[in-house]
C-alpha cells in the first residue's frame, strides 16, 4: 500500500513508532522506573496511588503538547511544499 492508503486504513501512527535515537533516552527510562520503585516503597499505598494519578495527568498533558507540535509541524511542512511547488524558475 502507498502512504495515502496506509493513512486511510489507519496504519500510520507516528506516536507509536517514535523511538528516540538519543542514547540518553533508555538511561532516563530506566532511572524513572527505578525512582518509581523507590517511591512505591517509601509511600503508603494511597499516597503512591495519588502520585500515579499526578503522573498520569502529566503524561496526558505531554501527549497533548506532542500532538499539537506534530500538527503544527505537519502544517508548516505542507505550507513549505505548496510554496516550493508554486515557485516559478
Amino acid at each position: 500500500m502507498n502512504i495515502i492508503e496506509n493513512l486511510y486504513e489507519g496504519n500510520i501512527d507516528p506516536a507509536a513508532s517514535i523511538v528516540p535515537r538519543n542514547p540518553e533516552y533508555r538511561v532516563l527510562i530506566q532511572k524513572i522506573s527505578d525512582d518509581l520503585l523507590k517511591w512505591k516503597k517509601k509511600l503508603s499505598e494511597d499516597e503512591f496511588a495519588e502520585l500515579e494519578r499526578l503522573l498520569d495527568l502529566r503524561r496526558k498533558l505531554e501527549i497533548m503538547q506532542a500532538r499539537e507540535s506534530f500538527i503544527q509541524g505537519f502544517k508548516i511542512a505542507g505550507q513549505m511544499m505548496v510554496e516550493v511547488l508554486n515557485v516559478e524558475d
